[in-house]
């Protein structure tokens, strides 16, 4: 339906809009993505976002002020220059409340890496397509394994079809998440994966009927959807995975890291390596490493989940580690020139969204250490 150059919207419009923003879970994929074919729901949405987020409380709250909104023309202008501005200079995206705006994480990946331009969001497919989900949305795959929708709101969602097919292969399928970026996923079972950047996940387009099983390179947050009768798996590698019914945790196993870390948030998960098991109850972190597990209850949980809410937390981290963060998230690489620093202690919270100089002068103050960068290389020396 042709709307006239005052925008007026029906009713209804707006109520899916806000349900939109309200209540995205809730809401049925393939509706959604029907619903934003049309270029004016595009806008709708975007001036209802954007205004609750110039207002502070990010979000518009019902029917009678969504109308006001949308009926200021000039304002809604205006405002949305102003946000484009403020979300790029004061660093206040937040990326897992993706569902508000997909014109949220575009601005996000200008403020993070310049470095690393010509990166994007790929799925690879079964049938060795590879797919762009910066630029391609709605259905992206459609077969008897199942179906993959690439909602700009909510990130990637599978498999709702797939029951009517048991009796197809299973297809296996690659996502990959570049530096300088996140994304979430929702699998064929319900089950919720935040991706942080430089991170890959594989999924099937479906599940057996025996166990289901993903396998990860990278750092993901799970929120796992609870069948007693078939359990979830995590492959790390030939030697290591998650054993888990239904909970909530972080796993960290970047390869590079020579290590693997699970923190467990809710619910029950098994730290599976070389033949041994051993059970982590909420509050616990698990660190596999040098053929060894051991068990840890940190001070602040926060730090190891805090890159699902735009920050870096480091809670008395060696520079090493903090090095390989930034290395992760802008795109370097880090080397170190003169005396013993990678074991320097530091704390602090840092949005992930500041640009690089930002983050760097604030390290600096501690008066140990001081860098500088030739190129892609970030070079760390120690404090005058």
């Amino acid at each position: 339906m042709h709307k006239e150059k005052n925008m007026t919207y029906q009713e209804k419009e707006i109520e899916y809009a806000l349900q939109i923003i309200h209540h995205r879970n809730e809401l049925d994929d393939l509706e959604v993505i029907e619903w934003l074919k049309s270029s004016e729901h595009q806008q709708l949405l975007e001036e209802l976002a954007l205004w609750g987020r110039a207002c502070g409380d990010g979000i518009v709250g019902n029917v009678e002020e969504a109308k006001s909104v949308v009926a200021v023309k000039i304002k809604r202008r205006k405002l949305r220059l102003y946000v484009r501005l403020s979300v790029i200079a004061a660093s206040v995206v937040v990326f897992f409340m993706v569902g508000i705006l997909l014109l949220t994480r575009q601005e996000t990946a200008i403020t993070i890496a310049e470095t690393e331009k010509g990166n994007y969001i790929s799925l690879t497919l079964a049938n060795g397509e590879v797919v762009n989900l910066d630029q391609q949305r709605g259905e992206v795959f459609r077969g008897n394994a199942g179906i993959i929708v690439n909602d700009s709101l909510k990130g990637l969602a599978c498999g709702k079809i797939a029951e009517l097919h048991r009796d197809s292969a299973i297809a296996w399928n690659v996502l990959k998440v570049p530096v300088g970026q996140t994304y979430h996923i929702s699998l064929a079972d319900g089950t919720q994966v935040w991706l942080n950047a430089a991170t890959e996940l594989q999924f099937p387009t479906r599940f057996c009927k025996e166990f289901r099983r993903v396998r990860l390179r990278g750092e993901a947050y799970f929120e796992v959807s609870k069948n007693v009768g078939r359990p979830f798996i995590v492959e790390l590698d030939s030697n290591t995975n998650i054993e888990v019914l239904g909970t909530s945790f972080n796993i960290k196993a970047y390869e590079d890291d020579g290590k693997v870390e699970a923190l467990l948030e809710k619910g029950k998960i098994l730290m599976v390596a070389n033949g041994r098991s051993v059970g982590l109850t909420p509050g616990e972190l698990g660190i596999y490493e040098r053929g060894e597990i051991s068990l840890y209850r940190p001070d602040r949980l926060e730090a190891y989940t805090a890159w699902r809410s735009g920050k870096f937390i480091f809670e008395n981290a060696s520079l090493y580690q903090v090095a390989k963060e930034l290395a992760r998230w802008y795109g370097l690489q880090v080397k170190y020139r003169g005396g013993k620093i990678a074991d320097l202690k530091i704390s602090g919270n840092l949005r992930r969204s500041s640009d690089l100089n930002t983050i760097l002068k604030a390290l600096e103050k501690t008066g140990k250490i001081q860098f500088e960068i030739d190129g892609q290389t970030l070079w760390i020396l120690p404090g005058n």
